[in-house]
């Protein structure tokens, strides 16, 4: 039913809430001494019997308190976008999983393990981008979610947009040369982390057999624990900043009260390698799941250019076809035309992503032109509109972005 709803305000503040139904009948909400929204007259019964009535109460209640609302649905929404995060999570945990035990098993490269775990997936070219935190905007763009874990600060997640699949590829393959995953002639993240665990290991062993420690290695402690700090000087990973400040106190030699004591400085060597196995944890779980990235976007790179290409082929025979070089057309010869003319647009349709997006939207208004034009009959200016399609496609984009 349609009610109309007529607020009274009294310098800018409402006081009262009219509220009209279609049969003239009223019925007034006030603000009582409590702050509680309620009736200001006896309802009538076919006020008490309107299924409607739940509805006109809240959005009475959304009048008097804007604000409230307001913060009650920006509430509702960010409950549902941290409910489908963590969804995604469990998604990529599955994913990395996945990757991790078909890497040990088969000892081979975390990309090739993200291959042939990629072949196994169903055939979902969508879910399986939006398993691997990445989704598909308008317009060409794709939005790459990560979490940032930075020293003094809460982990944040990081949504970035980015314009078109190229870009995706190459800010996953900067993180992949960051890490240096695959690469046998660099040393690894994971090496270096491997080299400082085991170097502060060592350091406290020292600590721990202190008495029995000679005076040289008494100075290759502080020895190592220099090197260690020195190699995590510029990080900005939680875990490593707080190894390092564990390390730096290390360096010292002396606890709180400025004594000599080995027992507080092998505890914070410990705390140091707790730190540091966080981060090695936090690596094990990111390099499959930017390695699976990196190779759904190829593989998505290489099905929009196969998409493209494969358009452009079929324009290209239909603007052959017989109807186009002056001879007798009939009804049947039209409806095949215009039959794979619509494949070829719903084809392209599935082209999302930029620098190919452009392309299929312009080859697609280019064929939706011909389609009219071959309803008028009008067999040359349809051509036209096939070439022009047909050469909008063979255009080469595969480096733009």
């Amino acid at each position: 039913m349609d009610y109309k709803v007529k607020p009274e305000r009294i310098n800018g503040k409402v006081v009262k809430v009219r509220v009209f139904r279609p049969d003239g009948s009223e019925l007034i909400f006030i603000r009582s001494d409590k702050g509680k929204i309620v009736r200001g007259q006896t309802m009538d019964k076919c006020w008490i019997n309107d299924s409607d009535y739940p509805k006109i109460y809240r959005q009475v209640c959304a009048i008097f308190n804007p604000s409230k609302s307001r913060a009650k649905k920006i509430k509702t929404r960010t409950i549902k976008i941290k409910k489908k995060e963590e969804g995604l999570i469990e998604q990529a945990l599955k994913l990395n999983l996945q990757i991790t035990n078909y890497k040990t098993e088969h000892s081979c490269t975390w990309t090739e393990s993200a291959f042939e775990i990629i072949k196994a997936l169903p055939n979902h070219r969508l879910g399986n981008l939006e398993k691997a935190g990445l989704t598909v905007l308008t317009g060409g763009w794709l939005e790459i979610r990560r979490w940032e874990k930075t020293a003094g600060k809460k982990p944040k997640l990081i949504i970035l947009k980015i314009e078109g699949i190229n870009s995706g590829l190459r800010m996953q393959g900067h993180i992949l040369e960051q890490y240096r995953i695959d690469r046998p002639d660099r040393e690894s993240e994971l090496t270096r982390l491997e080299t400082i665990e085991e170097v502060v290991s060592q350091v406290k062993d020292l600590f721990i057999h202190w008495k029995a420690a000679g005076r040289e290695q008494r100075e290759q402690i502080q020895k190592n624990i220099a090197w260690t700090v020195l190699q995590l000087e510029n990080c900005r990973n939680i875990f490593k900043v707080e190894a390092r400040e564990k390390l730096e106190k290390t360096a010292q030699m002396k606890d709180s009260l400025n004594r000599v004591n080995p027992g507080a400085m092998a505890a914070r060597t410990v705390a140091a390698l707790n730190r540091l196995a966080k981060r090695f944890n936090d690596l094990k779980m990111i390099m499959p799941i930017i390695a699976l990235r990196k190779e759904l976007l190829l593989f998505e790179n290489r099905r929009l250019q196969n998409t493209v290409n494969r358009a452009a082929a079929a324009i290209r025979g239909i603007t052959r076809h017989v109807v186009f070089v002056g001879k007798p057309v009939a009804d049947n010869q039209i409806f095949w035309i215009k039959e794979n003319l619509s494949k070829i647009l719903s084809s392209l349709a599935t082209v999302w992503l930029s620098p190919y997006w452009e392309q299929a939207e312009q080859a697609k208004y280019n064929l939706e032109r011909a389609l009219i034009f071959l309803d008028l009959s009008v067999f040359d200016q349809a051509k036209n509109q096939l070439l022009t399609a047909y050469d909008v496609l063979k255009t080469d984009r595969s480096h733009a972005g």
